[in-house]
């Protein structure tokens, strides 16, 4: 069946699901809802089509196993101040990526976002540096196997306080197909049949966000009122809490 399909390979797909700007993995969102399984195929044959591996950071075995009580929005946070440092960390590389995009082979290529992604997957230090990013969400390895779905809307509530936080109006590309392409996947989970493999899909998912931003300039998010967007996590209605830049 289609299902058995995809739970055989959408765990190895993922790893390549920032291609053609998430386009692939949207559209498998999309088809999970179809009435015609013929979605389905198709879909998954465009996330073959469109696959650009970035690498792969397998999950821990002793994952999930800690004293430390972590709160899956911890991850939302760790997220968000990720996004943060990278827009200061990964200037250089942004700057080296836009002289790459004028030498061949890429200066043909089409589209800014594929030919800064296939700068990324062709230059190793741009590659690793991506995957140590990825790497400082600690909190995929070290929540509960019963907290990894709250965890995943946890993060996709990242993206949706950096789309909130783009100025001067929320209409930069990175957000809006970081926004959809958070709901796409989730809508995907129940095709990743056990927790290690979950986690793993994950970090791919991470790694997809923030390569996406690195291709769209790394622009900075910040809120309307001045403020740098959080998660209160000791808010039990889980309402947002906004610290100061200066705080931030």
């Amino acid at each position: 069946s289609i299902e058995r399909l995809l739970e055989e390979y959408l765990p190895k797909l993922v790893d390549g699901m920032s291609g053609d700007a998430t386009h692939g993995i949207i559209n498998l969102g999309y088809a999970v809802h179809s009435p015609y399984k013929q979605s389905l195929t198709e879909a998954l044959a465009y996330m073959v089509y469109s696959y650009v591996y970035l690498g792969h950071l397998e999950a821990y075995d002793e994952s999930g196993i800690t004293d430390v009580v972590v709160h899956p929005y911890d991850g939302c946070n760790e997220f968000v101040q990720l996004l943060k440092y990278v827009n200061k960390d990964a200037l250089t590389m942004q700057q080296e990526m836009e002289q790459k995009c004028l030498e061949e082979p890429y200066r043909q290529l089409p589209g800014t976002v594929g030919k800064r992604l296939f700068i990324i997957r062709d230059t190793q230090e741009y590659s690793l540096k991506l995957q140590q990013y990825v790497r400082q969400i600690k909190a995929i390895d070290r929540v509960k196997d019963e907290q990894l779905m709250e965890l995943t809307h946890a993060l996709s509530v990242a993206v949706l306080l950096a789309y909130e936080g783009t100025i001067p109006e929320p209409d930069n590309f990175f957000m809006l197909h970081g926004v959809t392409s958070c709901w796409a996947f989730r809508q995907t989970l129940k095709y990743f049949t056990n927790p290690k493999q979950l986690r793993s899909a994950l970090y791919s998912f991470v790694m997809t966000i923030v390569a996406v931003y690195l291709t769209q300039g790394i622009p900075e998010f910040i809120l309307r009122d001045g403020s740098f967007p959080l998660f209160n996590i000791d808010n039990q209605s889980r309402q947002y809490c906004f610290m100061s830049r200066k705080e931030a």
